[in-house]
């Protein structure tokens, strides 16, 4: 509440604690009304609860590297499995437009992903078969 009023956290007290429970009032039709929030009071802690507020957690979720790049850096075609100097990335942009009607389709439908690291026999083969429907 001090933070929604723009103030601190003794004058909330003041204004809104009465006889240990915090509570705010409200009107309505009727008249005045109050909304009780907390009934145990405010007592201070002397240990500071042991000084945790300054650990900050360490977040390690994306610092590997990502799966693209290791496919990319593998030089094999996922396709054919022929080692490549230099692979070319095949996209689409979802999954549900896949049919299944090619190779390639099924291989990445397979693999749950959006795109293929191909050796350029297979990228040109790929682009063949897609011309033709």
């Amino acid at each position: 509440l001090a933070g929604k009023h723009r103030t601190n956290v003794s004058v909330v007290k003041k204004r809104c604690m009465a006889d240990g429970v915090l509570r705010v009032p409200y009107e309505t039709t009727k008249g005045l009304k109050y909304c009780e929030f907390y009934h145990r009071g405010f007592e201070k802690h002397s240990d500071g609860y042991d000084n945790v507020a300054d650990v900050m957690p360490t977040y390690r979720k994306y610092d590997g590297r990502h799966t693209i790049v290791n496919r990319i850096k593998a030089g094999v075609c996922e396709l054919c499995g022929e080692n490549a100097e230099y692979l070319w990335m095949h996209h689409v942009r979802t999954l549900k437009t896949l049919k299944g009607r090619d190779v390639f389709e099924k291989k990445m439908l397979a693999m749950r992903r959006k795109s293929l690291a191909l050796c350029p026999v297979c990228f040109e083969r790929l682009h063949e078969t897609e011309s033709l429907r």
